[in-house]
């Protein structure tokens, strides 16, 4: 007579073999006991692996993209055989909730009636993992270094050459934001989240301007300090491990790349009166940013999918991502006026697809930089917005403003001028 825990495999079996049917799965599944579905299953092939029976119960119970984070962090539910991109590049094409609804109900009743006893969690396991706790800046540098570029940039490169490596693309992004805001020897140049110091370096190092770059994180703070060091550049370049709002003086061009998504919405208006409180009259502001598409209504937009809230709430709980039309209103209302706006979506999309998989090929280092959760909840972040610049549920943009005055502004009304200045401060 077969025992529970075999008549619970021979269900999620049927299951499964269920599921893989009715959504035309290429994926096997591979389960806690060693068998796969289906039975044939190339070695090798890729595959979802369960680690054991507590995995169903989990779904069963909360069946949330949140919860299928929280075991793929747990190693209880993963990959084999190929990696995430994989896994996505597979997935269903049709309406997954039409299908869903197509499966045998008295299959799936009977295997929720023998799954649903169990406990989620197999005896003697380790606390379960809680992802809204872990925050990128709070992070060591180690980790970090395992899938940047030598510069520390971590914004979206720009791929001028189709055949430019991560490195080489990073530099051009920093040396575009450069020459866009028309950096003059021995003008100041404020960085608003500064990170690990690579546009304030690239700055003052290649355009004689006078930085300071400021950062709310400890160790980028520490690793920008060192940085600045090392290249000699003491003299041109002061980070601060402070907040935007204790900032005060005047300065000729201001430079915010990467940061604004940590703003909340309710502080945009405060963020963008500082700027232009910051900048002197006719001085430059660049804006990069993390953008999601517009919907027909702010309410409709402040409506956020499942999957935007498991994967960015995880990482960086406290931030938001506006959409671009907003932001560019907010820049009117408060002072400023737009020259130039440049998308940079698919350059994101490349730019993120490198870091995660430059994360994975360094699993071992990472891994001890921080631990295997936080690991596997960085790939899971760097694939989610990979996949998401790519199909174009996010955006990003690089807006050039300047402080508005009367009259002329002062810059070129060619707009490809922009692009053609060059270190130094020569045309």
């Amino acid at each position: 007579m077969a025992t529970g825990e075999e008549r619970r495999l021979v269900l999620a079996r049927r299951m499964i073999a269920e599921i893989r049917d009715r959504l035309s799965l290429e994926p096997a599944f591979e389960l806690w006991d060693g068998s796969t579905v289906p039975a044939n299953a190339p070695i090798g092939a890729l595959r979802l692996f369960i680690a054991d029976e507590g995995v169903v119960a989990s779904l069963l119970r909360a069946p949330r993209l949140t919860t299928i984070i929280r075991l793929y962090a747990e190693g209880r539910l993963g990959v084999a055989g190929g990696s995430l991109f994989d896994l996505a590049e597979a997935r269903p094409r049709g309406k997954l909730g039409r299908m869903v609804k197509s499966l045998d109900r008295l299959l799936v009743a009977r295997t929720a009636l023998a799954f649903l006893a169990r406990p989620s969690r197999p005896a003697g396991a380790l606390p379960p993992v809680a992802p809204v706790a872990i925050d990128g800046h709070d992070l060591p540098s180690a980790f970090f270094e395992t899938f940047l570029d030598e510069t520390m940039s971590f914004s979206s490169a720009y791929y001028a050459a189709p055949d430019m490596t991560l490195d080489d693309a990073q530099t051009a992004k920093l040396d575009l934001v450069c020459r866009k805001l028309r950096l003059e020897p021995g003008e100041r140049l404020l960085d608003i989240g500064c990170g690990w110091g690579a546009l304030a370096c690239h700055a003052a190092r290649h355009y004689g301007v006078h930085v300071h770059g400021i950062t709310r994180s400890e160790e980028q703070y520490l690793h920008a300090r060192e940085a600045v060091a090392r290249l000699e550049l003491t003299d041109r370049v002061e980070i601060g491990l402070v907040d935007l709002a204790e900032i005060d003086g005047a300065y000729d061009k201001i430079a915010s790349v990467g940061m604004f998504e940590s703003v909340q919405f309710d502080a945009h208006p405060a963020y963008f009166r500082k700027v232009h409180g910051l900048l002197r009259d006719r001085g430059l502001y660049l804006h990069q940013a993390i953008t999601r598409r517009a919907k027909l209504s702010e309410r409709a937009f402040h409506r956020k999918r499942a999957e935007y809230q498991a994967l960015v709430g995880h990482v960086f709980p406290t931030g938001d991502v506006d959409h671009v039309g907003h932001t560019l209103k907010e820049l009117e209302v408060y002072g400023f006026e737009v020259h130039d706006v440049e998308a940079l979506r698919e350059h994101y999309a490349e730019t993120a697809e490198t870091w995660a998989r430059r994360l994975m090929a360094a699993e071992e280092r990472a891994i001890a930089a921080v631990d295997a959760p936080t690991y596997r909840i960085w790939v899971a972040y760097l694939v989610g917005i990979a996949l998401g610049f790519e199909r174009g549920s996010l955006g990003t943009f690089q807006t050039l403003a300047s402080k508005r005055s009367r009259g002329i502004s002062g810059l070129s009304r060619n707009r490809a001028d922009i692009y053609r200045k060059e270190a130094g401060g020569k045309d």
